[in-house]
């Protein structure tokens, strides 16, 4: 269910809670990209075509068209560029909650959720946490294509779900050393288990609200 709010912006639409915790939890966590394609395009024939609905199922169209095939490019930009003054710098960001290995009590007011409000942000956390797992190439392209001497926050929005992802991120920054890689993390499990990784360009604050993990604050602060 859709259910539209008159806004400022005319894409403003308030998914419902549980079709958008569907729609994350399709991307996070389908067996395979046919999987998550035919339960995504479930959802996007639901939505309506006129009013405040239209963007939700045109974003939401656009992105099934390059998961099939149909386009070579994914439909939103990978990497969020610098815009304003809270978010200087470039981001990265996939659906939270389901790729939030040590999340905990954070979970009841994650703050990521407020940007579901919006087609877009959601559409592309969606699309960045399927590229994440279906293209991994596109994504090292992506990457490897920003410019030169930048700060990249990684997941502003989700976090890493595993030490194969943390090594994916640890080896690409460690490739371009000119960009400065920063973020918020609360799986300090599987960060730990890549320390050995760790580039010299990615600093690492400890976010708190996580459940309790075999590796402590102690031993995060010694990274």
């Amino acid at each position: 269910m859709v259910v539209a709010k008159r806004k400022r912006k005319k894409d403003v639409v308030v998914f419902g809670r549980g079709l958008a915790l569907k729609v994350a939890r399709v991307a996070a966590r389908s067996a395979s990209l046919s999987e998550a394609v035919a339960q995504i395009e479930a959802v996007v024939a639901a939505l309506p075509r006129s009013g405040h609905g239209a963007t939700w199922a045109e974003v939401g169209g656009r992105l099934l068209a390059f998961l099939k095939g149909q386009v070579a490019r994914p439909p939103l930009s990978v990497f969020g560029k610098r815009g304003n003054s809270k978010l200087p710098f470039y981001t990265w960001s996939v659906v939270p909650l389901f790729t939030c290995a040590g999340k905990g009590q954070c979970a009841g007011w994650c703050y990521s959720l407020r940007a579901w409000r919006y087609s877009e942000p959601f559409w592309r956390q969606v699309q960045n946490t399927l590229l994440l797992r279906f293209f991994p190439d596109m994504v090292a392209d992506e990457f490897m294509a920003l410019k030169q001497n930048i700060t990249l926050r990684l997941y502003v929005d989700g976090d890493f779900d595993s030490e194969q992802t943390v090594r994916f991120w640890f080896r690409l920054l460690a490739m371009r050393p000119d960009i400065e890689g920063y973020g918020y993390s609360k799986s300090w499990d599987e960060i730990a288990a890549a320390r050995d990784a760790m580039p010299e360009n990615y600093a690492l604050n400890l976010s708190s609200g996580g459940r309790v993990r075999s590796v402590d604050k102690a031993t995060m602060e010694a990274l």
